[in-house]
């Protein structure tokens, strides 16, 4: 439990950290 407790957080921080780039690119263009 604990183990897949931790990779949903990962991918949530992958989701997050791509979420802020995508929005950083818009802002920019």
């Amino acid at each position: 439990i604990q183990h897949t407790w931790l990779n949903f957080h990962q991918n949530q921080q992958k989701v997050d950290m791509l979420s802020h780039l995508t929005q950083m690119v818009r802002e920019s263009v």
